[in-house]
């Protein structure tokens, strides 16, 4: 390209002036240098470097190069090759975005119970999975302790038809990137992928989330990776499981969500196998997706899950009791040189009034450490870093948090 743009500001002649009128557009970024020829709507035709391209100025084709027409056919090959007015075939024609509708959350429940919700987004990425509606608060204490942790860990492995490497190779052919996680009330599972790559990736995904294999020999090794995780857990989020039980002692929101050394050698294949069928029910979940269409993916989810068992009343859970109190945790500085504090106050739960005001203090309280991995000011204006990191050298970092639940949560700062 650099050497056909030498040969066009040496050359004297303006042959080619109208077929590269014809592509003005399209190649300006190709053969315009800063500044220089393309710098004028209307060009000093006297100068012989500019008046190849000046519009509407025609000479003998003769005076052209051989090789300066060669390098510029190229280019109008190139062009016509990748013109952005052409159908492609196998990819769907595009609609204006005045022509689109506002995307809404649309819901729509299977024969079992089970809900189906969707949200178009009109990219080419979508985004499925599903929400169980239990978490660590729904183990039964002293017997299943730990064991939504285990599920997190257990997630994606083997199924009744595939195995963990076909698995793992069916999700990669597709490029689709699974998620998995636990928190003290819901379990999700999730996938993103291409949605033309919806149906194959959606069967993987039942399998693995109706059909799960739970391989006592995959249980022992995940065992063994989260006994590595437990020797290395972040002191941040040690700091605000310690909240969490000193404000809902003695309660099931009180209870460890993460293994202990305690628990861990206790969980096995057979609780976890229990545990997800006592609540991985139809009406006990919620399938979701994003960057869909409503009734396509309604009809895979009748397809895949429309076999799932309703389930019977599952018992309510205890509501909890917000107590406070106090919880300390005793490391050698040769673990962590630092002295971490969090502070905690009782809050209403997801459903309150108050629920935005809560998040909006949150954000508003900020917060960091004394440094930002996402580049200078980032967060510096937030009331904790101009009030507290700004003022006092030896505070090494303070955050905001909030933990919600259904019926209460904690606001606080650590």
């Amino acid at each position: 390209m650099a050497q056909a743009l030498r040969r066009i500001s040496r050359c004297h002649s303006t042959a080619l002036a109208r077929p590269l009128q014809r592509h003005a557009p399209a190649s300006l970024a190709f053969l315009a240098p800063p500044g220089r020829l393309l710098s004028r709507a209307s060009a000093d035709t006297s100068n012989p470097d500019e008046a190849l391209l000046t519009p509407g100025v025609t000479t003998s084709k003769s005076q052209v190069p051989k090789t300066l027409k060669k390098d510029l056919k190229a280019i109008e090959d190139r062009l016509a090759r990748f013109r952005m007015d052409a159908v492609l075939p196998g990819v769907a024609a595009t609609k204006p975005l005045s022509e689109l509708q506002v995307p809404v959350t649309k819901m729509t429940t299977l024969e079992n119970g089970l809900r189906v919700a969707t949200q178009e987004t009109y990219g080419a990425l979508c985004t499925f999975g599903v929400v169980v509606d239990a978490g660590s608060r729904d183990e039964m204490p002293g017997e299943e302790d730990g064991v939504c942790h285990l599920f997190e860990a257990m997630a994606f492995k083997s199924t009744d038809g595939m195995s963990h490497q076909q698995v793992v190779s069916a999700l990669d052919d597709l490029g689709a990137i699974p998620t998995a996680n636990s928190s003290r009330e819901q379990l999700l599972l999730s996938v993103d992928v291409l949605r033309n790559s919806l149906p194959e990736a959606f069967q993987i995904f039942a399998d693995i989330a109706l059909h799960p294999k739970i391989d006592v020999d995959e249980v022992e090794e995940s065992k063994m990776i989260l006994g590595l995780h437990l020797e290395s857990m972040a002191p941040e989020l040690m700091v605000k499981e310690a909240i969490q039980e000193a404000a809902y002692s003695g309660q099931a929101l009180g209870r460890p969500h993460f293994v202990t050394p305690e628990t861990l050698p206790r969980l096995t294949a057979e609780k976890l196998r229990s545990f997800q069928a006592r609540h991985f029910t139809a009406r006990n979940m919620v399938l979701a997706a994003a960057g869909v269409e409503h009734e396509s993916f309604v009809a895979l989810a009748r397809k895949h899950f429309g076999g799932l068992s309703s389930g019977g009343n599952h018992s309510k859970r205890s509501a909890a009791v917000y107590r406070g109190g106090e919880k300390r945790i005793e490391q050698p500085a040769s673990v962590d040189p630092f002295t971490r504090v969090a502070v905690g106050f009782e809050v209403a739960g997801w459903h309150d009034k108050d629920l935005v005001a809560m998040c909006v203090m949150q954000i508003l309280l900020g917060g960091g450490d004394s440094f930002s991995a996402g580049g200078p000011g980032k967060g510096m204006y937030s009331r904790l870093y101009r009030e507290l990191l700004n003022r006092y050298y030896w505070v090494e970092g303070a955050e905001a948090f909030v933990n919600l639940h259904n019926e209460t949560g904690v606001l606080g700062i650590a």
